[in-house]
C-alpha cells in the first residue's frame, strides 16, 4: 500500500548518491514515523551524502522502505555482534563498587558504560534506584555492564567498518548509548533526534565532546545568544502563546492523544474546585518525571536520582502546612503502561507510600489519565517544582517561580530558582510561600527561552503530515496516518523544510534552529 501511494515519491531524487563522497550512517528509529525518517534520509542525500541505514534484526521489516529511498546499503546490527564474554570483566570493574554512583563513575574506553548500564537496569526493573545488596540487584547490574562493554565493541566494529562522516541516532540506553559515546569520542559529527511537542516536528542536535551532557531539548549557549538579542514583540509573544495553547487543543501536546481538551478551557477557580483546593491559600505543583527514565543521564543534579529528589520533595511538602499541595504524576505513564501491558500502580504512588505512608490531606496527587491539562493547571499553580521537566518552561513564561533541584535544560538562565545545595533548595520547598513571583525582565527571558524552544528549535514538516485524529494506539508504537506531499527530485530539492534541514547538516551548528520565524 504503501508503495503504490508513496513508492515513486522516496525513489525520486536519488541521482547525487552515486557520486556522493561522505557518509550519513542513519540507525533507524522510525522519527517521527517511517515516513519522516525517509524525509531524513532524502535530505541527507540531497546534501550530497551516501547513506547506510542500520538496522536491528526484529525491525528487518523496514528495509523494503529504506531500500525504496535508494540508501547506499542496510546493514543488520548482528553483523557486529560481540562474542566476547564481558562478564568477568564487568565483574572487576565494579566488584569493589558499594552504591550506585560508584557505578556510574566506570569507564570502558572512553565511554560511560557505569552509567548507561544503571539508566538500563532501572528502566529494565521499573523502579526509580537500585540496591546493590537487594537479591539479585548486582547481577544484573553485572550483567548489564557486560553488554554494555559488548555494545562498545560492537559500536567500534560498526564505525571501523562503515567509517561514517555523520551519524543519526539515539544517545540513550544499551546499545544506542554506547555507540553515541563512541562517535563522540571519536570526533564524529554526530546528531540525535526525537519528536518535539507537536508530532509533525522533530527536534535535533549535534553532539560533540563540549555538550554530550547536554539535553536535546535545552538551547546551546550560541543559540541562547541568539534568541537573548532578538527584538521581543508582542508579536512573537502571541506567536508563543497560540503555539502552546494550539498544541494542547488538537491533543497533540507531546503525543498526549488521550486527553481529550476541554471545549471551554478551565478557568483558574474551576481547577481549584476540581482538585479541593483551599483558595485561600497558594498553591505549588510538583512535576515528578517517570522516576526510571534515564534519571542520571544528563547533567548532575543535587540529588542521587528522580526519586531521592521525588521523597525529599514531597517530605518537605508534608513539612509545610501553609499551602496547597499538588502532586501531577507524569502523563507518558499511560502509554508506558499500556505498550508494556503494565497493570500495576505507577513507580511514584509506590514509593511514597513506601517511605512517607499516607499523605497529608494538604497534599493531592492528580493520576496520569486525568483530563486536565497542564496548561490549565498553571491557572491554578503558584509555584512549580521539576527536575528539568518542560513544565518549567511553561510554567515561568506565565511568571509562576520554579524550583530547579540542579542543572536542568533551562536553569541558570535568569528566570528559574535555582540552588546550590540540597539543604537550601529544601529550605526553599519549606517555606515556598516566601518566594516571590518572577518580575518582568525574568518573566520576558523565560518567555524568549519557550519561544526558543517551541518555534525556534522544532522542524516543522510540511513536504510531509501526519492528522493528530487519524493516530491509532498512543506511545511509540502507535501508528500515524503520513501523507508525503513531494512528488519529483525537483520537488524534493525546493522544499523549504527539508533545504533547511539539509542546510544545517552541512553547517557546524550544535541546534538546529527554523528559519523562517525570525
Amino acid at each position: 500500500a504503501f508503495d503504490g501511494e508513496f513508492g515513486a515519491c522516496v525513489a525520486a531524487g536519488v541521482s547525487p548518491v552515486a557520486t556522493a563522497s561522505k557518509v550519513a550512517l542513519v540507525v533507524s528509529s522510525r522519527c517521527p514515523t517511517i515516513e519522516g525518517e525517509l524525509c531524513t534520509i532524502k535530505t541527507l542525500q540531497l546534501a550530497g551524502f551516501r547513506v547506510i541505514v542500520l538496522l536491528e534484526d526484529e525491525r528487518m521489516g523496514l528495509r523494503p522502505f529504506y531500500e525504496r529511498a535508494g540508501v547506499d546499503a542496510v546493514r543488520r546490527w548482528s553483523e557486529f555482534i560481540s562474542t566476547s564474554d564481558h562478564s568477568p570483566a564487568a565483574q572487576a570493574l565494579i566488584r569493589h563498587c558499594r552504591s550506585t554512583d560508584q557505578v556510574m563513575s566506570r569507564i570502558h574506553r572512553g565511554v560511560r558504560v557505569g552509567m548507561i548500564a544503571v539508566c538500563t537496569s532501572l528502566r529494565r526493573l521499573r523502579v526509580g534506584e537500585l540496591h546493590l545488596r537487594a537479591p539479585g540487584v548486582r547481577a544484573l547490574v553485572v550483567r548489564a555492564v557486560a553488554a554494555s562493554m559488548a555494545a562498545v565493541e560492537e559500536a567500534e566494529r560498526i564505525l571501523d567498518a562503515i567509517n561514517p562522516d555523520l551519524v543519526l541516532t539515539d544517545p540513550e540506553y544499551t546499545p544506542k548509548g554506547e555507540f553515541f559515546e563512541t562517535c563522540v569520542n571519536r570526533h564524529i559529527d554526530v546528531v540525535a533526534c526525537n519528536t518535539a511537542h507537536r508530532s509533525h516536528a522533530l527536534m535535533l542536535k549535534r553532539y560533540g565532546r563540549h555538550n554530550r551532557d547536554e539535553h536535546l531539548t535545552t538551547l546551546s549557549e550560541r543559540s541562547w545568544e541568539q534568541v537573548r538579542n532578538l527584538e521581543w514583540t508582542d508579536a512573537r509573544r502571541a506567536r508563543l502563546s497560540e503555539e502552546v495553547a494550539s498544541s494542547y487543543v488538537m491533543g497533540d501536546w507531546f503525543h498526549t492523544p488521550w486527553l481529550q481538551p476541554h471545549s471551554t478551557p478551565l478557568e483558574s477557580a474551576e481547577v481549584r474546585a476540581r482538585l479541593g483546593l483551599d483558595p485561600t491559600r497558594k498553591t505549588a505543583f510538583i512535576f515528578p518525571h517517570v522516576l526510571w527514565d534515564a534519571p542520571v543521564m544528563w547533567g548532575e543534579p543535587l540529588f542521587a536520582n528522580y526519586q531521592e529528589w521525588f521523597v525529599e520533595t514531597v517530605a518537605a511538602a508534608c513539612r509545610n502546612t501553609d499551602v496547597n499541595w499538588v502532586i501531577k504524576l507524569h502523563p507518558d505513564h499511560v502509554w508506558k503502561h499500556q505498550e508494556n501491558g503494565y497493570l500495576g500502580e505507577t513507580t511514584e504512588t509506590h514509593v511514597l507510600r513506601e517511605r512517607l505512608g499516607t499523605l497529608p490531606r494538604h497534599i493531592t496527587t492528580i493520576p496520569p489519565e486525568t483530563s486536565i491539562s497542564t496548561l490549565e493547571l498553571c491557572s491554578a499553580m503558584d509555584y512549580c517544582l521539576t527536575v528539568r521537566g518542560t513544565v518549567g518552561v511553561e510554567a515561568a513564561r506565565l511568571g509562576i517561580p520554579v524550583l530547579t533541584s540542579g542543572p536542568a535544560r533551562y536553569s541558570e538562565r535568569g528566570f528559574t530558582v535555582d540552588s546550590a545545595t540540597r539543604v537550601d533548595y529544601l529550605a526553599r520547598v519549606e517555606r515556598i510561600q516566601d518566594v516571590p513571583p518572577l518580575g518582568p525582565e525574568q518573566r520576558e527571558l523565560a518567555e524568549r527561552f519557550a519561544y526558543g524552544l517551541f518555534v525556534l528549535r522544532p522542524l516543522t514538516f510540511t513536504s510531509i503530515t501526519w492528522d493528530p485524529s487519524e493516530v491509532r494506539g498512543i506511545g511509540s508504537t502507535a501508528h500515524r496516518r503520513a501523507r508525503i506531499h513531494v512528488r519529483t527530485e525537483d520537488e524534493w530539492r525546493r522544499a523549504e523544510d527539508l533545504s533547511a534541514l539539509g542546510d544545517w547538516f552541512m553547517s557546524r551548528d550544535d541546534d538546529f534552529l527554523t528559519p523562517t520565524p525570525w
